[in-house]
């Protein structure tokens, strides 16, 4: 999900700066060793004037990081960009507690957070827009924007939550980095259907886009499936699950995880039965600690579900067109 703050030790001296400091008394002291030895007289002692110091004052890292623009919200014609500080002081900015379904699975977690609403309220969306959203780890997708503008209380509705230094949030699995300085979070996901890859973190941008069929074509199922087929509600699925970090006949926006088409589709490559095995639980069938590919529980992604995603992956593999060298 995010880059690594260098730890620092304080209260530890540089030694050169130690050496410099104890230069002048083991001078003197040699010196006045020397003379008792040699029977001769010390000369006489000059005290030299402490150097000063000036010290300019400057704004701390803290207040510059809290000031400095972390969210650039991109629509046609207009560009808005958010501070730290203009989000935690935003005037609907509240505290959210919730059971996190994503970057702390199964902690519950207290946020400062501002309705997504709020964050593109007065910006049109065009009929059939997507929403893209960019994170600092190469993370990115679309949303739909009728999901993430929504506000009938019934439904899930979307915030931005905004990581407070002063207040950190725990650590990811890597044990290093948090989700901040930005995640989007849900209220209420399980009423909409919300997966878990819609819950980015380390966000860094938003951007109104055309639709994903105009923008990226070659995603799409045949002309011909129907809307309620197995291949199309795999595609949707594929949309939810996998777009945010695969791309398909090279086509998306996230560079995290190997084309799912291009050079084979891994129904070409793999058994059916480890497919599934890969989906559910990469670890099971390869050990590699360095993947981020994550999970996906019965709860995230049920069987039926994942019959359609692996059908509309075979329907793409036999719609591959070979691209010239």
């Amino acid at each position: 999900m995010h880059p690594v703050r260098q730890a620092e030790l304080k209260g530890v001296p540089n030694r050169q700066h130690v050496w410099k400091r104890c230069l002048p008394f083991q001078v003197v002291t040699t010196a006045f060793v020397c003379f008792a030895a040699f029977g001769c007289q010390p000369p006489e002692t000059v005290t030299a004037s402490p150097p000063v110091t000036t010290v300019t004052a400057t704004s701390t890292p803290e207040v510059e990081i809290s000031k400095s623009k972390i969210l650039t919200v991109q629509a046609e014609g207009e560009t808005r960009e958010f501070s730290r500080d203009d989000l935690l002081s935003h005037s609907k900015a509240t505290d959210l507690t919730m059971n996190d379904s994503a970057a702390h699975t199964g902690q519950t977690i207290t946020f400062r957070v501002v309705p997504m609403t709020e964050i593109f309220s007065g910006l049109d969306f065009p009929r059939g827009a997507t929403l893209e959203f960019d994170s600092l780890d190469g993370f990115s997708a679309s949303l739909d924007p009728a999901q993430v503008m929504n506000t009938d209380p019934k439904k899930a509705t979307a915030y931005l939550a905004i990581e407070d230094p002063a207040k950190p949030w725990p650590k990811l699995k890597d044990g290093v980095s948090t989700a901040g300085p930005l995640y989007l979070v849900w209220k209420n996901p399980e009423a909409s259907g919300i997966g878990q890859e819609q819950w980015p973190f380390q966000l860094r941008s938003f951007s109104i886009k055309e639709s994903l069929e105009s923008r990226f074509p070659g995603l799409s199922p045949d002309s011909k499936v129907a809307q309620n087929d197995p291949v199309y509600r795999g595609y949707q699925s594929f949309l939810k699950n996998c777009f945010s970090c695969h791309t398909l006949n090279g086509e998306g926006t996230s560079r995290m995880g190997p084309d799912l088409n291009e050079p084979h589709s891994p129904t070409e490559y793999l058994k059916e039965e480890y497919l599934r095995k890969l989906i559910r639980d990469p670890q099971s069938l390869r050990t590699w600690k360095a993947s981020r590919m994550s999970s996906f529980t019965l709860e995230m992604l049920p069987e039926a579900e994942l019959t359609d995603l692996i059908a509309y992956l075979r329907h793409k593999a036999s719609q591959r067109v070979t691209k010239k060298s």
